[in-house]
């Protein structure tokens, strides 16, 4: 049957949940969405390229080098997303039987000498991937799998199962990988058992659980707030300094509202540490200035609300497992995204987070894109269902 226009509902960020949404046929969500995915990922690429190719040249290897293995990297995890997405909703989300397993034995591997330096798991001296990342990307899928949306269909057994593997991840996370990466991680469960309609009783108790373990942690293992105090602390020893942080906030200060043009940036040149990884936002910032500062982060709000609004719609159609997963993964890339441009403005004293699209690391960048072909996927079942 031919859709008729005047029929067609554009909810993109807008959606009600009206009683016309039934006969919809369809919404506008996916192609905006791919077009978001598709900005972030070449404008990403982009900047890494300016803001390695000197780290790139000094090192001996070709001025594309980073750029290179990012793109490789990006091209296989899309593919390898695309295959996953065709899978049934219900069966992508049994991935966690695969991710939770992977994920606890890369954050094991980090108490092993040798196998885990500079926030990465490393074999042979070959970077693998960041376990907190990994580990995040399963706490996803295991509550969008075993913690039904409805109260009658939730069955004792998942929730027990949920609840001891959050519990087990959250703990390898905080002391395998750090305080940044645990509150994040305690930032989408409790974000994630909310709109999974877990009692708010519940949710108290998991919120009492993580500050009780992060603070008694953080007493008995005061190396696990290190990076925090290097950046909340008075400048009284330089051990406490961060001077990459300042080098990252002098940088966005200079670019001003217009910045100083694509490639035309000059901390990457030896001032900030790292320009190719977590402070990759503050070469964003002084080469394209307050207004690409601004564009950057409307994409990702844009993001975050398409992923959101998918998880709502997913709802009134009963799916209650694209319903998770969408809500999860859209949050996850918004919450690191938010979590490193903070950090490098100074604001958020949690160092590690990398900005998704744009940091350099293999790792990261094929979960950031694996993630968005899914989401995608999910995007486009809820949006075009009722076409013909």
């Amino acid at each position: 049957m031919p859709r008729i226009p005047a029929e067609r509902s554009y909810d993109d960020i807008t959606y009600k949940a009206g009683d016309n949404r039934v006969n919809a046929s369809g919404s506008f969500s996916p192609f905006t969405f791919l077009c978001i995915t598709l900005i972030l990922t070449l404008l990403g690429l982009v900047v890494l390229y300016s803001a390695s190719y000197t780290k790139a040249i000094s090192l001996g290897y070709p001025h594309y080098h980073y750029f290179a293995l990012q793109s490789i990297s990006a091209a296989v995890a899309v593919i390898a997303g695309v295959f996953i997405s065709m899978l049934p909703s219900r069966l992508i989300a049994k991935g966690w039987t695969v991710l939770l397993p992977l994920s606890i034995l890369a954050m094991i591997l980090t108490f092993v000498p040798g196998f885990f330096f500079g926030g990465m798991l490393r074999v042979m001296g070959v970077p693998v991937v960041q376990p907190g990342s990994l580990a995040i990307l399963a706490t996803v899928f295991v509550i969008s799998s075993l913690l039904s949306f409805s109260k009658d269909e939730r069955e004792a057994r998942h929730v027990v199962a949920a609840s001891v593997f959050l519990i087990v991840i959250e703990l390898l996370v905080l002391f395998s990988c750090g305080v940044s990466w645990f509150t994040i991680n305690s930032l989408i469960i409790l974000l994630m058992l909310r709109r999974c309609r877990v009692p708010r009783s519940a949710v108290v108790l998991t919120l009492l659980f993580m500050l009780v373990t992060g603070v008694a942690a953080s007493i008995i293992f005061p190396y696990l707030l290190s990076p925090v105090l290097s950046s909340v602390l008075p400048v009284t020893d330089s051990s406490l300094y961060d001077q990459a942080l300042i080098a990252s906030c002098n940088a966005i200060a200079d670019g001003g509202i217009a910045g100083a043009g694509l490639g035309s940036g000059l901390y990457k040149l030896g001032e900030l540490t790292s320009p190719e990884s977590q402070f990759i936002f503050a070469v964003f910032a002084e080469e394209l200035g307050i207004v690409g500062a601004a564009f950057l982060l409307i994409l990702f709000i844009l993001y975050l609300v398409i992923g959101i609004r998918t998880s709502s719609r997913s709802l009134d159609k009963e799916d209650g497992v694209t319903a998770s997963l969408s809500y999860g993964l859209s949050l996850m890339i918004a919450l690191k995204a938010l979590f490193d441009m903070l950090y490098v403005l100074g604001v958020l004293p949690l160092s590690g987070i990398m900005l998704p699209f744009f940091s350099y690391s293999v790792s990261e960048e094929a979960i950031t894109m694996l993630s968005s072909a899914v989401l995608y996927r999910l995007v486009y079942r809820m949006g075009r269902e009722h076409e013909s």
